[in-house]
């Protein structure tokens, strides 16, 4: 939906498919969020955050872009819950230490 990534790069722009991959991503953020409202600390239910916890707080980092519009932990509350709860881990702490995307 964007050129983000610059125009060498971005060599096409097709708003329509992203306004449908926006909508999909919602959907899929509200399923994630149906998962997370049962008590689980983390999205497969372990005691330790796994690759998937990774990618999902990959995905709601990306949402908070100005670009993208969606920031998913201000949707959903237990996204923002998990946001939250991922934000106190040291390892989270050291990579944003910067103040910038981690």
């Amino acid at each position: 939906m964007h050129q983000g990534l610059g125009l060498k790069i971005e060599l096409t722009s097709n708003p329509q498919w992203g306004e449908h991959c926006r909508k999909e991503a919602l959907a899929h953020a509200s399923l994630v969020n149906q998962h997370l409202a049962d008590g689980r600390e983390w999205l497969l239910g372990g005691k330790q955050p796994t690759f998937a916890d990774i990618t999902l707080c990959t995905a709601i980092a990306f949402s908070k872009f100005p670009s993208n519009q969606t920031p998913l932990d201000e949707r959903f509350e237990y996204l923002d819950y998990f946001w939250r709860r991922l934000q106190t881990r040291e390892s989270f702490i050291a990579a944003y230490a910067d103040g910038n995307s981690g």
